[in-house]
């Protein structure tokens, strides 16, 4: 399975032990542990049917731990993980990137909105995205590029189009460059679908 059909971002109190130990209830079995893609860390868990994957991804990059669920049964083991613990929904995700001021929790509230956006293009997430290409901190810009990567979405590409032709700083131009090049080459998103 390489794809995945929905993606949950868990919040910052939830553990790796406690996905583990909400895995063994559900008679998950563990198939992959510990490797690695692009610095971030996976763990593959497989429904005792072998219908469906859990993917626990510790996204060291950019601070986040994630699920990405691929197979039948998406909706179910959805239900069954935000029944036991802690996850972000988009609304929570979009208030908490409009309450962030400094650099380090704007940058988590950027990638936690993209890693559970919807894959359709939704007017109200692009913009509350879009301002954060033209941010004054380099920083914020630089990750905005990243994320895009994680959701490609035709209005942000489009934005990190205008930050490769006119962003100030040089780095920030070539980042959105070679983004640019990678959806190119790939026909998609260079974030991480595991």
């Amino acid at each position: 399975m390489t794809s995945f059909q929905k993606r949950i971002v868990l919040k910052p109190e939830v553990t790796p032990s406690d996905f583990e130990l909400v895995a063994w209830e559900k008679d998950w079995n563990l198939a992959d542990m510990g490797r690695e893609d692009a610095g971030a860390s996976i763990d593959t868990w497989i429904t005792d049917d072998t219908e469906s994957e859990i993917h626990f991804v510790d996204d060291q990059p950019i601070g986040l731990a994630y699920l990405t669920l691929h197979g039948k049964a998406t909706d179910t083991i959805e239900q069954q993980i935000r029944g036991s613990l802690e996850a972000w929904t988009l609304a929570e995700a979009m208030e908490a990137l409009r309450d962030a001021h400094d650099s380090e929790d704007r940058t988590k509230s950027l990638f936690t909105v993209v890693l559970i956006a919807p894959a359709d293009e939704d007017d109200a997430v692009t913009a509350q995205l879009a301002p954060l290409a033209t941010d004054p901190d380099q920083a914020i810009r630089q990750s905005f590029i990243e994320a895009t990567g994680y959701l490609p979405w035709p209005s942000l590409v489009a934005l990190v189009e205008a930050m490769a032709a006119n962003d100030s700083e040089q780095a920030v131009r070539e980042n959105a460059q070679l983004l640019l090049e990678g959806l190119e080459v790939t026909g998609e998103g260079p974030g991480r679908a595991t």
